[in-house]
């Protein structure tokens, strides 16, 4: 078996914005995916702190797909998904975001 390869994503985007207040109509983002869970689906938070990095592992249902159509997305492919379950690197998903079968 595999080992699950890790995919970086950029932590800074430069895209074009005509309503940005630079010369040059371009602005900086940030592109990195994100999602808010509270303390009682995914209690380990409790103990987290904000800026520090954490391993976890997602459960997602891919709820649709779509290929960009304009600017710089025109062509490329993305995937929406929804969170069934959490967990962090020495945890089981919490009983409440275990799906229901």
């Amino acid at each position: 078996m595999k080992a699950p390869k890790m995919y970086k994503i950029a932590e800074k985007k430069v895209i074009k914005d005509d309503y940005a207040p630079t010369k040059d109509g371009k602005r900086e983002i940030d592109p990195r995916p994100s999602f808010s869970v509270n303390a009682d689906e995914f209690p380990d938070i409790k103990d987290w702190s904000v800026g520090k990095k954490y391993k976890m592992e997602i459960e997602a249902e891919m709820t649709g797909s779509s290929i960009g159509e304009w600017g710089e997305d025109k062509g490329k492919l993305t995937g929406t998904f929804r969170i069934s379950g959490i967990m962090s690197d020495d945890n089981e998903f919490p009983s409440a975001m275990k799906m229901k079968k």
